[in-house]
C-alpha cells in the first residue's frame, strides 16, 4: 500500500503500537494472574513471557496480511530475537523485507524459515512465489517444483511453473505445466489462453487456436473464476 512508505522508519515502533500492545499484554496478564494464583507467581511471570511475545507476533502478521508492512517489520524484528528460529515469524519478517524493498534479505529470512520448517510445502511455495515475483524464473521453478511435488492437486502451482518454464524459454516444460493444469481446472480461462501461446511458440497453430478459442468461449460464458492467492 502507498501509505506505508509514509509511515515510521524500519526498525521503529509507533507510540500508538506500545501502547496498543501493553495495554493487551497487562490486561491479559491480571486475568491470568487471578485465575492462577494458586499456582504461584513464578508460574505466572514464565507465562507472561510468552504472552508478550504472542501478543507481538499477533500484532506483527495482522500488519503483515493488511500490507502495513513497514509497522510490521520493527513488532517482528523485536519477536524474533526472542525466537530466532520459528518459521511463522520468518516468513512473515521476510515477506514484509521483500515488499519494502529490502528483497535479498527477505529472501534470506524465507530460506531460513524453509529450513527451521524441515522443508515444509508452504514455504517453498512460498519461496517460489517470491522469486517469480522477482522474476529469478530458475529459482522459482526449483522451488515451485518442490511444492507441487507434495499439492498434486493445486493447479496454480501448475500454471505458475508453465509461466516460469515459459520465460526460460523450455516451452515443451511450460506445455507440460499447463496442461497439468488445465487436468486439474479445465475451465479456467487463463490456463487455455497460456497453452495456446505456448503452443503457437511451438508452431503449433492449430492447436493454439483451440485453446484460445475455448479460452473466449469460456469468458463469454462468465465461468471458470480465478480466485487469488
Amino acid at each position: 500500500m502507498s501509505s506505508d512508505h509514509h509511515e515510521t522508519p524500519i526498525g521503529e515502533m509507533t507510540l500508538f503500537d506500545r501502547v496498543e500492545l501493553y495495554s493487551q499484554y497487562g490486561a491479559r496478564v491480571a486475568k491470568h494472574v487471578v485465575v492462577n494464583v494458586a499456582s504461584g507467581v513464578r508460574a505466572a511471570f514464565q507465562f507472561n513471557g510468552s504472552l508478550r511475545e504472542g501478543l507481538f507476533l499477533e500484532k506483527g502478521i495482522k500488519y503483515t496480511r493488511s500490507g502495513f508492512y513497514r509497522r510490521a517489520i520493527p513488532i517482528l524484528e523485536k519477536v524474533l530475537k526472542d525466537m530466532p528460529d520459528d518459521p511463522e515469524i520468518l516468513v512473515h519478517l521476510g515477506l514484509c523485507y521483500t515488499k519494502v524493498g529490502q528483497s535479498d534479505h527477505g529472501i534470506d529470512l524465507l530460506k531460513k524459515a524453509h529450513e527451521a520448517s524441515s522443508r515444509s510445502t508452504k514455504t517453498a511455495m512460498i519461496l517460489g512465489i517470491t522469486y517469480l515475483d522477482a522474476e529469478d524464473y530458475q529459482n522459482a521453478a526449483d522451488y515451485l517444483e518442490l511444492a507441487a511435488a507434495k499439492k498434486t492437486d493445486d493447479y496454480k502451482i501448475r500454471y505458475k511453473l508453465g509461466v516460469c518454464h515459459d520465460n526460460l524459454k523450455q516451452h515443451d516444460r511450460a506445455i507440460d505445466w499447463f496442461e497439468q493444469a488445465l487436468e486439474l481446472r479445465p475451465d479456467i480461462p487463463k490456463l487455455h489462453r497460456a497453452l495456446g501461446f505456448s503452443y503457437e511458440i511451438k508452431g503449433k497453430r492449430a492447436k493454439a487456436i483451440e485453446h484460445f478459442q475455448r479460452a473466449t468461449a469460456l469468458e463469454e460464458q462468465g465461468t471458470g473464476v480465478d480466485p487469488k492467492y
